[in-house]
Formats: structure tokens, sequence, C-alpha cells
């Protein structure tokens, strides 16, 4: 009988002792996993959005306005939300690639307007530096500025817009008598509607 009892006492000894080292291993395991998780979550988190920017976008594409887009967008995303380039777009007077900035205004130009003048950096053409006259108001001694334009031309201008109204394009203007395609290749990007 007593070795039952010494029996059943070791038995009990080194179940208590599996078990406790058990429990040190599953809590040695536990820790581990704990020690695991920050770093692991910290790889696997969503790398940190870019600020949001608005630009607006106006000239020639199909629907111009104020845009809502990443901090890392180029200008051809906010060509593509605009509804892209029109028909009389200067496709090549924009430099696609280039990044956005919160409250910027990129301007596509017509190709009647850049007379294949390469954009500046802000999307506009070379030549919108220089005020562009407006053919519908200008008046006799403003149209004469124009190079090509003599005060006969001017008045013819200034005589068709009075008695055809409003010009819709700057090309109309070559609708007017003795203004042909070589002078408006000259005051194309120097006049506007």
């Amino acid at each position: 009988m007593k070795q039952r009892i010494i029996r059943a006492g070791l038995i009990l000894i080194f179940a208590a002792a599996g078990l406790f080292a058990g429990c040190s291993a599953q809590k040695d395991q536990a820790e581990l996993v704990r020690a695991e998780t920050p770093a692991e979550t910290a790889e696997t988190e969503p790398p940190e959005t870019q600020a949001a920017i608005r630009v607006h976008i106006c000239g020639a594409v199909a629907f111009p306005g104020v845009y809502t887009l990443t901090g890392d967008a180029r200008v051809k995303e906010l060509v593509d939300l605009a509804g892209g380039f029109t028909a009389e777009a200067a496709r090549d007077a924009l430099n696609l690639a280039r990044p956005l900035s919160d409250g910027e205004k990129v301007t596509v130009p017509c190709v009647w307007e850049t007379d294949g003048a390469a954009a500046e950096p802000g999307g506009e053409p070379e030549s919108a530096g220089e005020a562009l006259l407006n053919i519908n108001t200008a008046s006799l001694d403003e149209l004469v500025t124009l190079p090509g334009i003599g005060e006969a031309k001017a008045q013819a201008i200034i005589d068709y817009r009075e008695e055809q109204g409003p010009f819709a394009h700057p090309e109309d203007i070559m609708l007017v008598s003795g203004i042909k395609e070589a002078v408006y290749k000259k005051i194309r990007g120097k006049i506007t509607v």
C-alpha cells in the first residue's frame, strides 16, 4: 500500500511538473507572439495616404472645373477626370507627367492658341504671358497692334462683327475679307474671343 501511495505521489509530482512545464512553454510562446505582433502590424498597415489637393482645369477638356485628387497626382490624371481632351486640344502643349499642387490652375490650350509653342510648367502656353486681345471687343487702335493688321483690316474686323455678330472662335477672323491663313498664323497666339 505504501508503494501505491508513493507511486501515486510520484505520478502526481510528474503530472504537476509536466503541467507546469506546459504552461511555462505556452506562456513563453504567448510572449513571443505578442512580441512579434506589433512588428507584423507595423509592416501590414497601409502607408499614410497623401493629402487631398484641389486643382482647377479649364480650356480644351470635356468637363472643365475643380477636381479633388491625391497629393501625388499628375496632369494626366486631372485631364482624365475632366473627361479627356476635346478635338481641338493642343495635346502636346502640356506635360502630362508633371505633378500637381493644391490650388493650381491648369489650362489646356487649343491648337490655334499655341502655334506649336511648348507649355510652361503651369500648363499655359509660352505666349500666355502676354494679354490676349479679344477680337470681339477690341478697338481699332488695339487691333492695329496685331502683326499684319493695318487700319483697313482692323476696320474690316470691326465691320464684320457689327454685321455678323461676335466671333465664336479665334480662327473665325479668317472669315473677314483680307485676312487669310498667313495673317491668322501671325496673330493666332495673340487673340481670343
